[in-house]
Formats: C-alpha cells, structure tokens, sequence
C-alpha cells in the first residue's frame, strides 16, 4: 500500500509536537548553562578560599584558551551588546562608561546557544569548567562541553523547524558511562585492530539525545513531567517508527525512562533560610521566584559607581 495523505500529516503533526519537546527541554538546559557558566567565570576563588567577583571577567581574555574562535567571540559579544536594544544593554551605556561594556549576566542574555557552547568549549579554567558541569549533572567538563556542542545542533534542527523524527545528527554525543546502559552504543574495532582494540561511539539518529536531554532534565529539575510527556508521545509511534529514531526494542525498560525522579538532596540550613527570604522577597515585590533570583543576581553583579 503506497503513502496516503493521512500518513504523511500523521508524521508531521508527530515531528512539530516532537520538536515542540525537544524545544522546551533545550530552553531549560540553555538558561541553566547561562547561569553557571556566568556565575562560575564572574566568581573567583584563590588558593586560600578568598573569593573575589569580576562581573566582566569575559573581557579577559586569559581566561580563555586563547584561539582565533575565542577572539571572535569576544568582539562579537561587545558588539552584540553595544548593538542591543535590551532595557539592561541601553541602561548600561546610560548610566556607565566603564568598562566599555556590560558585565557577564548581560552579555549571556544575548547569545545563542551555539554560541554559549562554544564560549563553554574555548574557557580555560578548569574550575569554572568544573562547575558547569556540576550545574548540568554531567561527570566532567570535557563530556559537558562535547554535549553541550551536540545540543546546539540538535536546537538548530528544531528552531528551523526540519524534520526532527527520523534525522541522522551531524554532531555525535559523547559517551557518558553513567548512561551506557541506557544509551545505544556501537563497538567498532580501532583501525589497525589486531590487538583487538575497540572503540566505542554513540549512534547520532534521534534516540541518544533525548536519553541525555532527559538525564540533564532529571538533574534540573526531578519533578519535572518532560520525561513522561515525551514517552506518551513516543508509545504512540509503530516499532519500525521507533526503530528509524534508534529506539531499542527494550527503551521502555531502560533505566533513564522507567525510574522515578530522585527526589532532591536535603538542603542545609542556610540553604533552607535564604530560599525562604527569596520566596519572601518575590511576594513582597509581586513577581516570581524566578525573576526576584534574577534580579538579585544581576544587582549582585552591577558594577558599583562611587561618586
């Protein structure tokens, strides 16, 4: 039986609310980038556990690996800024004239993710790399930054909205041994494989994004209903569907689909207190807890002006 109208649409409508998906997990993942890489470059911490602030660490370029690309970056983003019609880049240039650009929380405002990757990948300080990492749940800085590079193109693929179900991504995922047992993995012998040495890579059709989207995700947020959201909408699918996406026959069973979210680790004390006084503050100033965090990092981060 040859392709029918009602099948082509049935694939459509499955791809945008797919892509709507995938979408609103990479905007999660994006803003938590932002916010740990800006804290963890804006915050430095000496060997002795002194901790100083430069909101406009990004301008040094010695904390950068120091390539062509980082150089770009660097114009690029002063640019970005200086160009911005964004209340907090026009405030900036109003009301200061040193240094010549707005700190790290602005200039993460206007950058895509790509972008952001590529600022992650080209940052020299480990311990910035580090935390990053952390932020994400993910076990190093070289798999974050590898991930975080995947995920820009898979966000490109949806925000241009192409066919996002069946595609083969150009940017592979780098293998996470958490995840192995939940990702589809090839082992190839290594090129002159006498020795019987193998080398293991991860498939690039749609599967193994999502088992890291959803890994990240849980991380973020382990109450989060994505996860069961999108496994409604894949069960929906045939298997040679779901096979064209590299689903294994077995995902359902598979440890990152069926466990329950962990529940958050106890907060301390501290912790405890400042999350009240912020959910205090947010209802004193009629906004969201999310926007009263917002705005207590950026004036944390605001130059100070001296008279």
């Amino acid at each position: 039986m040859g392709t029918t109208f009602d099948h082509v649409l049935d694939l459509y409508v499955f791809d945008r609310k797919l892509r709507l998906l995938i979408m609103e997990a990479l905007e999660r993942v994006e803003v938590a980038l932002r916010s740990a890489w800006a804290n963890a470059l804006a915050r430095h911490e000496d060997k002795v556990a002194h901790v100083t602030k430069d909101p406009h660490a990004w301008l040094d370029v010695r904390r950068t690996d120091g390539s062509a690309d980082s150089f770009k970056l660097l114009a690029s983003g002063a640019v970005k800024l200086k160009e911005s019609n964004e209340s907090f880049a026009r405030h900036y240039f109003t009301a200061y004239s040193s240094p010549s650009v707005p700190p790290i929380w602005a200039l993460v405002e206007t950058l895509t993710f790509g972008e952001l990757s590529r600022w992650l990948a080209h940052t020299r300080e480990t311990a910035v790399l580090k935390s990053v990492a952390k932020a994400l749940g993910l076990p190093s800085h070289e798999v974050a930054s590898a991930v975080m590079e995947a995920l820009s193109f898979v966000r490109n693929v949806c925000a241009h909205h192409n066919r996002c179900w069946d595609r083969v991504f150009l940017k592979r995922l780098p293998t996470i041994k958490r995840l192995r047992k939940d990702l589809v993995v090839f082992t190839t012998k290594t090129k002159n494989g006498e020795d019987g040495a193998t080398v293991e890579s991860l498939d690039k059709h749609l599967y193994n994004y999502l088992v890291v989207l959803a890994f990240i995700l849980n991380h973020l947020n382990p109450k989060s209903t994505w996860r069961a959201r999108l496994v409604a909408l894949v069960s929906e699918r045939t298997p040679d569907q779901l096979k064209r996406m590299a689903f294994p026959a077995d995902w359902h069973q598979r440890n990152v689909w069926v466990n329950p979210p962990r529940e958050p680790a106890a907060v301390s004390g501290l912790e405890s207190t400042l999350r009240d006084a912020l959910r205090r503050h947010a209802a004193a100033e009629g906004v969201t807890v999310a926007d009263a965090h917002t705005a207590i990092l950026r004036a944390a981060l605001l130059p100070v002006t001296t008279a």
